[in-house]
Order: C-alpha cells, then sequence, then structure tokens
C-alpha cells in the first residue's frame, strides 16, 4: 500500500482542494489482488487504489471527478493506475538504441520498471519461437478445467456435436445458472489466443440469460476439446512473405 500510495504522490495524480459546497464526493477504495507467474504460481501481492464510479451522482457529476472524503481530490486525468511496468513489445523496434530511447522517454513520464523480454501477460504466455513467437494461455486453460472440475476428462477432436444445432427453448432451466455464465464468460477471454473455439464459444454465451438443460452438455463438449488440445496457440511470425489471410472451412 505504502508503494502504490508512493506512486501516486510521485505521478502528481491529484491536487488536494476544499470540499466544494454541495458538491457529491465520489469515494474510493484499496483492491488487494495476486499477480502470478505465467505457471499459475504467485510472483508477488497487489495493492491499488481505485475510485468506486457507483458513488457517481445521476445527471450531476458524471464529467467532473473528486474522489475523497472530507477534502477533495481533483485527479489529473483517469485514476487507473499508478504504476507503468512495461515488457519489451512482442514487436520490437528496429534497432536497440531505439529501444533505449523509448524506455527512457517513458521514464521522465510515468514511476516505470523495464520488465525485460514479454514473457506474460494479462494471463497470456509469449514463447520464442523460430518462426516467431507463440501466443497461448495454457495456464489459464487448465484452470478452467479445474473450475469445471473436468481436469481428467475424456479429450474429444472436435469443439462441437456436428450433428444437431443448439436450440433456445428446448429443455428446463438448469438449476444452477451462475456456474455455467462463469465458464462462459472465462471461455470467453480464451478465444484471444483460440480463434478455433470463437463460433462455438459465442453461441454458448448466445443462452447465458436463460441457459437450458442442453447448453451445460455443449459447453462441456468444449471443455472436453480443449482437454486435448492445452498447447494450442496463436504462432505470429517474424517475416511473411504474404499479407493474405487464409480461412479453411469443410462448408459446401
Amino acid at each position: 500500500m505504502e508503494e502504490e500510495y508512493t506512486a501516486l504522490l510521485a505521478n502528481q495524480t491529484w491536487d488536494l482542494v476544499p470540499h466544494p459546497p454541495g458538491s457529491n464526493i465520489v469515494t474510493g477504495k484499496w483492491i488487494w489482488t495476486h499477480k502470478r507467474r505465467a505457471n499459475g504460481t504467485l510472483e508477488r501481492y497487489k495493492a491499488r487504489w481505485v475510485l468506486r464510479g457507483f458513488t457517481h451522482r445521476p445527471g450531476g457529476d458524471y464529467d467532473e471527478l473528486q474522489p475523497g472524503r472530507e477534502a477533495g481530490h481533483r485527479p489529473h486525468g483517469a485514476l487507473a493506475g499508478s504504476h507503468a511496468r512495461v515488457a519489451r513489445a512482442s514487436a520490437e523496434p528496429s534497432s536497440e538504441s531505439l529501444l533505449r530511447w523509448i524506455i527512457a522517454s517513458l521514464q521522465q513520464e510515468f514511476a516505470m520498471k523495464d520488465l525485460g523480454a514479454l514473457h506474460h501477460f494479462l494471463g497470456v504466455t509469449v514463447e520464442p519461437h523460430p518462426a516467431g513467437l507463440l501466443l497461448h494461455q495454457r495456464q489459464y486453460t487448465l484452470d478452467i478445467l479445474e473450475r469445471a472440475g473436468m481436469t481428467d476428462c475424456k479429450p474429444c477432436s472436435t469443439p462441437v456435436d456436428t450433428q444437431g444445432k443448439i436450440s433456445e427453448a428446448e429443455g428446463t432451466p438448469v438449476t444452477d445458472p451462475t456456474t455455467y455464465q462463469s465458464l462462459a464468460g472465462a471461455l470467453q477471454y480464451l478465444t484471444f489466443s483460440r480463434p478455433d473455439i470463437t463460433y462455438v464459444v459465442q453461441q454458448i454465451c448466445l443462452h447465458m440469460h436463460d441457459p437450458r438443460e442442453p447448453h451445460p452438455t455443449a459447453l462441456k463438449r468444449i471443455l472436453r476439446y480443449l482437454c486435448g488440445t492445452v498447447d494450442f496457440g496463436l504462432l505470429l511470425h517474424r517475416q511473411s512473405s504474404s499479407t493474405e489471410l487464409v480461412v479453411y472451412t469443410d462448408a459446401d
């Protein structure tokens, strides 16, 4: 918390001002979370000071922010975060000197740390590959399977049953829609590096408002497919002789 607060002050995030009479105060709170490595182990604890946006007053102060309590703090822009932790981008500049200049310029504006080569970002693992960079979410996939209790399930070769379509009204409502909705939402983020499941995930998300008995079965089919393909990902080629998007389909 002390590190976060010190960074907020160093970045001149706000000005302390008197409380204007009759104004609404938008309050804030501390958020504590864990930063994990690509393999799921704990790297460090994180503390962030964030605004409680729901304390805005409709029709009154949606365009003005004065977070605080007894006195107001007038923020310099959005209070989104105080630390800039920069990993060297996957598409690095053309020269090392240019890269050092970019980092030095950022350090003049922000309290930041150079984390070196990019290897893990927002749940996506970045691995060097002879042809470029491989983006995958293996650990995130394993976490989803564990949450669903399907770590040791029998894999299948396709993410969807090709013999039928998901009906909107067929079957009775599920007894626990929260589990279905949570897993469907988690699969949405997985499509970032798994375009092969984009369509089927979109289909199960259509029924998040009213999931019925056939829908969890379709969701479990996706999880069984993921169980057998946890190492799949996106390969970003360093150089390519073609800029064409190539798509394969078995549709007539």
